[in-house]
């Protein structure tokens, strides 16, 4: 095999670091598969979470527009009878600068 197809760019090395961070930042959802058998199985749960989400909206109780970063929480009252539920959410947002 060649130099060329044994080097690893900086993208492939850095890569699964960076896209867990911004998975970190949006609140999304990261599957590393180190095994083409289990792609089948990722797309499975994938599929099944992107059926089974909601949409929530937020109006900032503030109008500033100060561009700084604001936290937020999500909290879920839970029955005991319901079914396990797990958020994913993005830990704040930037408010607008003017």
């Amino acid at each position: 095999m060649s130099q060329a197809y044994q080097e690893v760019s900086s993208e492939e090395q850095h890569g699964p670091d960076l896209l867990r961070e911004i998975v970190e930042c949006s609140g999304g959802r990261y599957w590393e598969i180190d095994d083409v058998t289990r792609l089948r199985h990722a797309a499975d749960r994938m599929a099944a979470e992107i059926h089974d989400q909601y949409l929530i909206g937020f109006r900032a109780p503030s109008a500033n527009r100060d561009g700084k970063f604001r936290r937020i929480s999500v909290k879920v009252a839970r029955d005991a009878a319901a079914p396990h539920l797990t958020l994913f959410y993005r830990s704040g947002y930037y408010a607008p600068a003017d």
